[in-house]
């Protein structure tokens, strides 16, 4: 068995003071004085301050002694010290799931927002303004870029969606990226108005993670956002809020 009297005194009291939080009162050992101490001597002739720091003390006197009070101590520490960290985890990740939410809602418009008219470049290159009192059915923003990975993966969704809505709702495609539109639009995507918003739009809308689906009322209030592609959730959502039926992801090839 290992002989915990040959540790030095100073290192001793070292983890007693991270398993304690708080100082020895009453230690003035200094230089070799200190070093000559034993570790169980140290322990009990200085009270630590808490209630852990006298577990402390009573573990290396059982260390000391060896005695099977020892496996109890040691036992029940690891116990009380494990239960402690995960209520500490515990929290801290309620924290930063909050903080996750929070960042996440301020990078995107949310319900109840009102939206200036959409500014953008069409196909063509020509600027174009689509103003949402132009219909009387709410709009349809689907944000995408060509080379999302779960773009492609929602595209059946989309396309479905889009069939499937016909008149009632205005859907128009917003591309966040040029590189390789006019081919992702000819060969993957539904027959709908794509456009490409410009700087003062994206800002706006707060654009910047795909896909992105955002529903609009004719007035420009922003009635509900989805955000990232339709997973199941998502998808029994949309299917129960437009009353379609949905294909769901396509599974990767």
């Amino acid at each position: 068995m290992f002989d915990f009297s040959r540790l030095s005194g100073q290192t001793t009291l070292l983890c007693a003071q991270l398993w304690n939080g708080s100082l020895l009162h009453g230690a003035k050992l200094r230089g070799r004085k200190l070093l000559r101490e034993s570790p169980c001597r140290l322990i009990t002739r200085y009270q630590p301050i808490s209630f852990s720091g006298m577990i402390l003390k009573n573990l290396y006197r059982a260390i000391a002694n060896r005695t099977p009070r020892f496996r109890h101590l040691l036992v029940g520490g690891l116990l009380a010290s494990s239960a402690i960290t995960n209520f500490l985890l515990v929290g801290k990740v309620r924290e930063l799931r909050s903080t996750i939410t929070s960042l996440k809602s301020e990078q995107s418009s949310t319900p109840g927002t009102r939206l200036p008219p959409l500014t953008a470049q069409d196909m063509s290159g020509q600027t174009v303004t689509i103003r949402f009192d132009e219909t009387q059915a709410p709009t349809l923003l689907y944000v995408f870029s060509p080379s999302c990975g779960w773009c492609k993966k929602n595209e059946d969704n989309i396309n479905s969606l889009v069939s499937q809505t016909g008149g009632a709702v205005r859907i128009i495609g917003l591309s966040l990226s040029p590189d390789g539109l006019p081919e992702y639009v000819a060969h993957r995507f539904p027959p709908i108005k794509v456009i490409k918003p410009d700087s003062g739009t994206m800002t706006a809308y707060k654009l910047s993670g795909t896909p992105e689906t955002i529903l609009v009322s004719s007035a420009g209030v922003v009635l509900k956002v989805w955000k990232g592609a339709y997973g199941e959730s998502t998808q029994r959502e949309l299917e129960a809020y437009f009353h379609v039926k949905l294909p769901g992801l396509r599974k990767a090839s």
